[in-house]
């Protein structure tokens, strides 16, 4: 007849078994957590900053509108107050794109334009937190977008 084991020794064994894993699990979910809520606040920037851009442009007087020279100074300025946000945000602004348009009409134009667009696209590279959660974001990296479109109110 075979000798039983005490339940004791299972009940260990039960208790190892849960802890690998649960720490496992926790060993993949914290850095995927880690990297999503940077992403969401990369792109929360990145929508704030499109606005405030954008809110800047429908806000130019018509003088300044309607002149080439007056728009291209105010998108230049616009722009590095963006970039300047970004980079204060802590966005790598080597690879963001600005892009002001104004769809229906012409920017810098006497036919004054109807909306005003702005554009931010930044591209995260999993660089940013190190070759541990590198993998969820890939070598190409991630590219976030934000749009925004207000209508020109002078």
């Amino acid at each position: 007849m075979k000798a039983r084991l005490p339940q004791r020794c299972f009940a260990r064994g039960v208790a190892a078994l849960e802890a690998a894993l649960t720490l496992g699990l926790a060993a993949f979910m914290v850095p995927c957590l880690i990297v999503l809520g940077n992403v969401l606040r990369q792109r929360l920037v990145l929508e704030t900053v499109a606005y405030q851009s954008a809110r800047q442009l429908a806000v130019l007087p018509r003088p300044q509108m309607s002149k080439s020279a007056g728009y291209q100074e105010a998108e230049a300025r616009i722009r590095a107050q963006a970039m300047a946000a970004l980079g204060g945000a802590g966005i790598d602004t080597s690879e963001v794109t600005f892009l002001a348009d104004c769809p229906r009409g012409f920017c810098g134009s006497a036919s004054l334009p109807q909306q005003v667009q702005v554009r931010l696209v930044a591209t995260v590279h999993a660089s940013a937190w190190g070759p541990a959660v590198g993998w969820l974001i890939g070598s190409q990296g991630l590219e976030l977008r934000a749009v925004a479109v207000l209508r020109y109110e002078n």
